[in-house]
């Protein structure tokens, strides 16, 4: 049901979007716009808020070049973080249960990092994920035991 809602926003690359002919009679065409891309950046993080890892991730791999762009800025940004920490359970989180949930977490932040930075270099897409992970990393472990925290760095 959200993929189908997604392809009816027209994700295209602004310089290559569709073409659609006006049934008015003429026979030039207009450019109808990206709807998206419109938003402020204020809604487009409360939307993605609600939307899992795995569809921001398809997101991204749409073709616009923009929306790929906005969501690696949100990548960085706190709202990102606490929509990560929400699927954490803060009372197992120094048990075991909670580092399985914590490598399960990493697997799917993982697979976004790998289709938001899909069209950057070797170099850029590994300097990505670094900073990424290590933003991700002391947003999650402060507060927690210190050997715990350690392992879960790692």
């Amino acid at each position: 049901m959200l993929t189908r809602s997604i392809s009816r926003l027209m994700l295209d690359n602004p310089t290559t979007a569709k073409l659609v002919p006006m049934m008015t009679g003429s026979s030039q065409p207009i450019q109808s716009p990206n709807y998206l891309l419109l938003i402020p950046e204020e809604l487009l993080t409360h939307i993605l808020s609600f939307l899992p890892m795995s569809d921001i991730g398809r997101l991204c791999l749409t073709g616009s070049t923009n929306l790929r762009d906005r969501v690696m800025v949100w990548i960085t940004t706190t709202s990102f973080c606490r929509q990560i920490m929400v699927s954490l359970d803060r009372q197992v989180m120094d048990q075991q249960a909670g580092y399985e949930e914590w490598v399960k977490v990493c697997r799917m932040f993982g697979l976004l990092c790998k289709r938001a930075s899909m069209l950057c270099s070797t170099s850029t897409r590994l300097r990505l994920l670094s900073s990424w992970y290590s933003r991700l990393q002391c947003l999650v472990c402060e507060g927690m035991d210190s050997d715990w925290a350690r392992l879960w760095g790692r």
